[in-house]
């Protein structure tokens, strides 16, 4: 009966091997030479020495009105965001007349299959949305639904079963325009500075 190898074996191999390449890749050593060198002379000559690999910029240049604009309203987006998500949650969770008294257990189901639901919608259809309308439509777009998220919230659940599925698709709507504001502030922030 043959015995396949051990994984010692392997990794001892696999460790020659390396050792090998970077004696390869050594560069063999300099010999010193016999007069000492001035200590105001150059390593490189002029030629070979590399240009600053960050320039120097001007804020005025950087925090340009594009920028700033971007950067404000994702502030706004973010702090609404957080507060609807908490809001929603109270709202949810409060007895009747005032929310709609659901148990954290049913809670904790409608999030859940909300964030699968979300993560596959994104997964699945953001990035051929995004090339296809640009980065600032699907920003513009993740604000407008978010704001009419906010207007219809208090209007959900006229019945048990209409609750369920208008909740499901609130919360997978804000999960989808959190995702898609996130993602199109990062990418308008980066396009407006290279085109500075």
């Amino acid at each position: 009966m043959k015995h396949a190898p051990s994984a010692s074996f392997k990794m001892s191999d696999s460790l020659d091997q390396l050792r090998q390449m970077l004696r390869c890749r050594r560069k063999p050593e300099v010999e010193s030479s016999p007069e000492p060198l001035d200590e105001s002379t150059p390593l490189l000559p002029a030629h070979d020495i590399p240009p600053d690999a960050l320039p120097t910029t001007s804020s005025r240049h950087v925090f340009t009105l594009s920028i700033i604009l971007v950067i404000a309203t994702f502030g706004l987006f973010d702090f609404t965001m957080e507060g609807y998500k908490k809001l929603f949650t109270i709202y949810l969770s409060s007895s009747r007349p005032v929310g709609k008294g659901m148990d954290p257990e049913q809670l904790g189901y409608a999030f859940g299959g909300s964030i699968l639901a979300s993560i596959a919608i994104v997964a699945l259809c953001f990035q051929n949305v995004e090339r296809t309308f640009g980065p600032t439509s699907c920003y513009r777009s993740s604000l407008l639904v978010f704001c009419a998220l906010w207007f219809i919230t208090p209007f959900i659940g006229s019945s048990h079963l209409s609750l369920w599925i208008e909740m499901v698709v609130m919360l997978i709507l804000r999960s989808v325009t959190s995702f898609s504001g996130i993602t199109c502030a990062l990418l308008l922030v980066s396009c407006f500075n290279y085109t500075v």
